[in-house]
């Protein structure tokens, strides 16, 4: 499920970055027309005024141009960038979703503090009488775990000897202790 969540959203940027190549193409294009019209009326003038704004103009315009090239080589990957695949990107992402406990398992103590940062959101809060507090999960783990929550409730309805965690005083009844 997570892989095809993680698909869509690569789909919709991979079409957005497309939409911002193909913009940033039309920019170019309609700096350049201007810039023609521009010279062709600098041609076409003899008041100093006239020529002098247009020159002006002329000076923005090829700053701007210079800007849009330098945008259009990014986003074509002129400058030895290239967009990944998305097995490439996510596959990182993917593998530490499915198993998180793989990195906590790690003897380096990076993996260990990069499993907690990618697992908890924000700071682990610790009194001093009941020590560390139920920390709040990252949204990723939120999800799984409103989908499970769903799940499990549309099992319970369907089937009453469907399977549940075991709670806090477990089986047994309440015996009092000596």
């Amino acid at each position: 499920m997570a892989t095809h969540m993680f698909k869509k959203i690569w789909d919709r940027h991979h079409e957005g970055f497309k939409e911002r190549q193909k913009a940033a193409q039309n920019t170019l294009q309609g700096i350049d027309q201007k810039t023609d019209n521009l010279i062709n009326r600098i041609v076409a003038t003899s008041k100093p005024a006239l020529i002098s704004a247009y020159e002006s103009e002329l000076t923005k315009l090829e700053s701007r141009r210079i800007e849009v090239k330098e945008q259009i080589e990014r986003l074509n990957g002129e400058n030895g960038a290239q967009i990944p695949d998305f097995e490439n990107a996510y596959r990182t992402a993917i593998a530490f979703i499915s198993n998180p406990c793989f990195l906590w398992r790690s003897s380096h103590v990076g993996h260990k503090r990069a499993a907690v940062k990618l697992c908890i959101g924000g700071k682990l809060s610790y009194d001093r009488d009941k020590g560390y507090r139920t920390a709040e999960t990252r949204f990723p783990f939120q999800i799984f775990q409103r989908l499970s929550d769903t799940m499990s409730e549309v099992s319970t309805h369907k089937n009453s000897h469907a399977q549940k965690m075991v709670g806090g005083n477990g089986f047994e009844p309440l015996t009092l202790s000596v």
